[in-house]
């Protein structure tokens, strides 16, 4: 594997969330940060590319990712067909980490936090209510952080990171110490 330090362009863009449900109430939790650097894994091999896609697209074969990136793999003018696949596309503004093989090596500044509540079925919430709620959960995470809410009864239920803006790319080894 090759090992590269992703990190934003622009200071205060990358968020992450986490989802939370109780009783019909999904909660979730958004907490931006200034800075964060990330580990990302590009393949260099057809064996560490196979790993790659049986994690992220569910392929059982080589062949069969091959076929299905076949405008990569047929292009002669991509050098890199494994960074083109499997690593960020440096043009784009959104980033999504969960789209790559990535560990995360810090995060630095948080600089806002906040709640959204939504209701499902016959959990249909006001503004007041929503807001109430917000505030509770704030004051319980201040505290016990997501601990606390699963004491009180609230099931984690996913987590995401995203850089909103672009993203440099610097080769680094597996610890994440640029060369």
């Amino acid at each position: 594997m090759r090992h590269y330090k992703l990190a934003p362009t622009w200071k205060k863009s990358v968020v992450e969330y986490s989802t939370f449900m109780k009783d019909g109430i999904l909660a979730k939790y958004e907490l931006g940060w200034r800075w964060g650097d990330f580990l990302i894994n590009i393949p260099e091999t057809d064996e560490e590319f196979l790993e790659w896609v049986n994690k992220f697209s569910g392929f059982d074969t080589i062949e069969e990712a091959k076929e299905n990136y076949s405008d990569i793999f047929e292009n002669d003018s991509i050098t890199d067909k494994y960074m083109a696949i499997c690593g960020p596309d440096l043009e784009s503004e959104f980033h999504e980490l969960d789209d790559y093989d990535y560990e995360m090596l810090g995060m630095d500044d948080g600089c806002w936090s906040d709640w959204t509540i939504s209701g499902f079925g016959s959990h249909d919430l006001t503004e007041e209510v929503k807001t109430e709620l917000a505030e509770q959960l704030q004051e319980i995470y201040d505290e016990e952080y997501e601990e606390g809410l699963e004491q009180e009864g609230w099931t984690h239920k996913d987590y995401w990171t995203e850089i909103h803006g672009p993203v440099t790319l610097h080769e680094c080894d597996e610890e994440g110490q640029e060369q």
